[in-house]
């Protein structure tokens, strides 16, 4: 075909202006229908004319366009013509060929812009508040907007508006990993490294230790240099912005948090609930944002700031006392350790006190994660009541707790449960509850020589404001990300009604969505390509996100350092590793290390443990009573980590860049912050004292309660499965209607029609607008009243048409709102061609309705659920013991897996369907076709596995037709449903 192409966008309109050339197949036989059913093959003997006219080509080649154009990615079609109409068959993704975007762009289409050719960028700081890669709604929406930060330069004269760039200029983004962009970006903090005391406590604070990098010095002394005068408003304000951050800023810090959080009791989901669409609720949430991200961070720069000039005061005595002192790092991280009042530090206290109360603790550490969850959320003794608290006052904080598209605790509290019972498995000595040292002790116990007039001013002054500027930092945070938590649950509340009115297929598509394009769904918008992106980046994001980068990374590819996959040994030398960083909390532990370079892995570490990871959130905070030591490769003195530390006298070592790679878990290493080392020892070196006899015995029983968990788990799950079958309307339930047949109709029914009659257990509808299916069924739960009924929207479109949601009535709030469709029939399934010609009849109405030039038919017909053939073999075990031994056969030559199949093939073909499910294939034959004795039908394989967005192997499954007549038709779906076992498909 010539086609002519307006745009390379598939939302411009596409037309067909001719043939330009004919290549005619030949093939040496044909299939006929016989009158009486079944097919006969028959030789070819014009091979040399086309069987089809210009005018259809033209046809068909625009019909293909809008097809095309309709799903956004390379479709394989199925057509055929009778009558001088044509039919479309099929529609199934062409998943080699899907090449709109490469994985290049998908990886870099958030990149920040690379002004010069030698860009340096830095994860230190950001690494620990964004760890692994955000979501591409976080990074559009946070970082893509006019921040509080950019509006307040503008107010105070240091920026313009022309200054505006779209991802904030400080920032960097690759691979969707937020940076310092330590080279083009507007902070000034470094530029006077390291020249300026204050330059170099910004330095300690973000990176953890001094900088000595050649090429990051020398940008620091460019910018220095280009840097230009501040005016004089800025000049006027910024000491304005110091005073009012160390004397007002905690007093309006805490006006303002007892104004939301208390008095108002802010909620911008309880200010969405007015509107019924999600047009108004994304303008509304946009009408928030800016009050939302002035409230969030309008204190907690000057109280940030306050605290690190506050840690800079107390280190400036400790230098001027002593020049090159020694013990200037423990001294420092003694005096501001033990404070008061940190918030975040309450996390782990609260969690050792809950596993404290438990009252029998033995069978709580035997219970499954699940029902140990039930336990704490709904029991009523004082650990639940405890928990309950827990997540009442923490509840919006959790790993990754700036990303919107990550659950805080209150939304997934496994984590802490999780920490709950491995707290339990350790000795007693996870219950001591820490002992906090007085100003006077602490002071008693530096090392650096100090006056008796600075001693004086340490214990009066400083130190206690220093203390207190520390609680209030963490307060602020904590006060922000509650702020933030609100746009999180508003995103969660919009995508479910975005779900609703079948813009998107799954509530967490959402978060794939940059914030355009989630605006432009809302206004109505349908671009087939937005969806192609989304599964692309559905793909590659769990990449991205293994992504681990060097502190600092240079030039203009910036490649992570395990961008090969494939990780590469260290060099030792007879068994010893020793690797330095920055000591934050003092101490010295040899223990058993585990390596966990993101939170996902955090389930592998036992009671004792030195941890060692790429970098700490509030995420880690349920894990560090369990920990003896942690060590980071990113951290600055003032890190979440480095905090928590302190105040629980773990020993620390942040800025030790390598770690991960350096060692593996199982290791015995030596942690000390007196030398600043880790060092890895020989495990024969242990000196077996009855204190670490102790320790190793918790850390075998440790692991013995896992096993034994594991298993546990595994039994329950297995009971589950077959107590509560018919809760998640299995179909290897005893009721005949759990196992449906779906009218496919030629004249759709556009609304839901009312259930008539008690033992109806699936009627139809289709939203022609919403390209949906909508079945209703009723079903029986046990120990429920028969009358309960909900309906089940299963969705259809581009993105992924396996899904669907239970929309709830009123009297099934048991039920949850989201389901996934499984493609091992364990729920009601329709799957590959069922639900293509479901989307393709909803286009081919469209076109109609449009008027267009050209359309197409698509034949009726009826779709036999996953469930029936779940019911057949759970009707006939041999069949289920057949299957299992096929699937372990993997070592079959390929003679002995073709017999074992054909085998299996026979036995499945020569049982008969069940009678219930006979008649229901009857019943629903009858109501669409009146003479449905006399047609001819084909019967096709409908598969998850054989055609998916995400998969498609065309020809797996084998296809019969002309089929005439009930037992024909039954035989030919049992010969169907044992093909997916021949040797070609398995």
């Amino acid at each position: 075909m010539s086609t002519n192409i307006e745009s390379n966008s598939l939302s411009k309109r596409r037309h067909i202006i001719g043939i330009e050339s004919k290549v005619i197949g030949k093939k040496k036989t044909l299939i006929r229908l016989l009158e009486n059913g079944g097919t006969v093959e028959e030789e070819v003997n014009d091979s040399n004319n086309c069987c089809i006219s210009d005018e259809d080509l033209l046809r068909l080649g625009d019909i293909g366009l809008q097809i095309h154009k309709h799903y956004g990615n390379a479709r394989d079609i199925e057509w055929g013509l009778k009558g001088g109409q044509i039919f479309m068959l099929q529609s199934r993704p062409v998943t080699n060929l899907d090449n709109s975007y490469t994985d290049y762009e998908i990886m870099h289409e958030l990149d920040t812009a690379h002004p010069t050719e030698f860009e340096i960028y830095s994860r230190a700081h950001w690494g620990e508040n964004y760890p692994g890669a955000s979501s591409w709604t976080c990074i559009q929406w946070i970082w893509a907007n006019k921040s509080s930060f950019f509006r307040r330069e503008v107010s105070s004269g240091i920026s313009i508006e022309e200054d505006y760039n779209p991802y904030f200029d400080i920032m960097g983004v690759e691979y969707n990993q937020i940076m310092f962009n330590l080279t083009s970006g507007m902070m000034g903090l470094f530029n006077n490294y390291p020249e300026s005391k204050q330059a170099q406590t910004m330095v300690l604070a973000f990176f953890g230790h001094h900088i000595d990098d050649t090429d990051v010095l020398s940008h620091f002394r460019k910018k220095r240099l280009e840097a230009k005068g501040m005016s004089l408003l800025a000049k006027m304000s910024f000491p304005s912005f110091i005073i009012k951050g160390l004397l007002f800023g905690p007093k309006n810090l805490i006006k303002t948090k007892e104004e939301f959080m208390d008095i108002k009791k802010y909620s911008l989901v309880d200010k969405l609930k007015p509107y019924s669409n999600s047009k108004d609720i994304m303008d509304k949430i946009f009408t928030e944002c800016f009050m939302i991200w002035e409230t969030s961070m309008k204190n907690h720069g000057g109280v940030s700031f306050g605290s690190s000039i506050k840690n800079a005061i107390l280190r400036s005595m400790l230098e001027s006392s002593m020049k090159d002192n020694p013990n200037l790092d423990s001294d420092f991280n003694l005096l501001i350790s033990s404070c008061n009042d940190v918030i975040s530090a309450e996390v782990p206290k609260i969690l050792r006190e809950i596993a404290k109360s438990i009252k029998d603790k033995q069978w709580f550490r035997q219970l499954s994660d699940e029902e140990a969850l039930q336990v704490l959320t709904t029991g009523s003794d004082e650990t639940s009541i405890k928990f309950r608290q827990f997540l009442d006052r923490h509840g919006h904080r959790g790993y990754r707790e700036s990303d919107p598209m990550h659950k805080p605790w209150k939304g997934n509290p496994m984590p802490c449960v999780k920490t709950i019972k491995t707290i339990l498995s350790g000795n007693e000595s996870q219950f001591e509850i820490k002992i906090e040292k007085s100003v006077e002790e602490v002071i008693d116990e530096l090392k650096t020589p100090l006056t008796p007039f600075k001693k004086l001013l340490l214990k009066k002054f400083f130190l206690p404001w220093t203390r207190r500027g520390i609680g209030y930092r963490e307060l602020s945070k904590y006060f922000m990300i509650w702020m933030n938590n609100q746009f999180r649950d508003a995103f969660w509340y919009l995508s479910q009604q975005m779900v609703s009115e079948g813009l998107i297929p799954t509530v967490d598509t959402f978060f794939y969505l940059t914030m355009t394009e989630v605006e432009a769904l809302c206004n109505g918008q349908r671009d087939p390509l937005i969806f192609s992106r989304v599964r692309q980046r559905r793909r590659l994001y769990p990449k991205m996100d293994k992504y681990k980068f060097e502190e600092f990374i240079k030039g203009p590819e910036m490649k992570p350092r395990n961008f090969e996959d494939r990780i590469i040994p260290p060099v030792l030398t007879s068994g010893m590793v020793q690797m330095t960083g920055t000591p934050v909390s003092n101490g010295s532990i040899k223990a058993r290390v585990c390596v966990s370079e993101d939170i996902t892995e955090a389930d592998n570490i036992q009671p004792g443990d030195i941890l060692i990871t790429y970098s700490t959130d509030i995420g880690w905070s349920p894990y560090f009573p369990l920990l003896s030591g942690i060590i980071t490769e990113i951290g600055g003195t003032i890190s979440h980590g480095a905090v928590i530390a302190r105040e629980y006298g773990i020993p620390s070592l942040i800025a030790v860049e390598g770690a991960c790679r350096a060692f593996r878990t199982g290791d015995i290493c030596l942690l000390d912050t007196k030398t600043q080392t880790i060092t890895k020892i020989d495990k024969h070196a242990l000196s077996f004292h009855y204190n670490h006899m102790v320790e190793i015995n918790g850390q075998i029983n440790g692991r013995w309660f896992k096993y034994l968990k594991v298993l546990s788990t595994l039994w329950s799950q297995r009971k589950a499965r077959k107590k509560h079958r018919i809760h998640t309307h299995n179909a290897l339930s005893d009721r005949a209607q759990d196992a449906g047949v779906l009218p496919f109709k030629h004249e759709w029914d556009y609304d839901l029609p009312a259930q008539t009659k008690a033992e109806d257990v699936l009627i139809y509808g289709v939203n022609s607008s919403k390209q949906s299916i909508y079945i209703a069924i009723k079903w029986r739960p046990k120990g429920m009243n028969d009358k309960i009924n909900a309906t089940i929207s299963l969705r259809f479109d581009d993105n992924n048409s396996n899904s669907y949601t239970l929309e709830e009535d009123s009297e099934v709030e048991y039920r949850s709102n989201e389901y996934r469709v499984c493609g091992l029939g364990l729920e009601i399934s329709v799957l590959g061609k069922g639900s293509s010609l479901a989307v393709l009849k909803s286009l081919s109405e469209d076109l109609v309705k449009e008027k267009y030039e050209n359309t197409f038919n698509v034949p009726n017909g009826v779709i036999v659920t996953t469930n029936a053939y779940q019911r057949l073999l759970n009707d006939n075990k041999d069949l289920v013991k057949s299957i299992e031994d096929l699937e372990k056969s993997t070592q079959l030559s390929t003679k002995d897996l073709k017999t074992k199949c054909e085998n299996l093939m026979d036995l499945i073909s020569s049982h008969k369907l069940p009678e219930d499910i006979k008649q229901e294939i009857k019943v629903k034959l009858s109501e669409n076709f009146s003479d449905y004795e006399k047609r001819l039908f084909a019967v096709r394989s409908s598969g998850a596995s054989e055609d998916s967005e995400e998969m498609s192997a065309a020809g797996q499954m084998t296809t019969y037709l002309g089929v005439k007549g009930l037992d024909e038709m039954y035989s030919s779906v049992m010969k169907c449903w044992s093909s997916q076992f021949s040797h070609i498909a398995y």
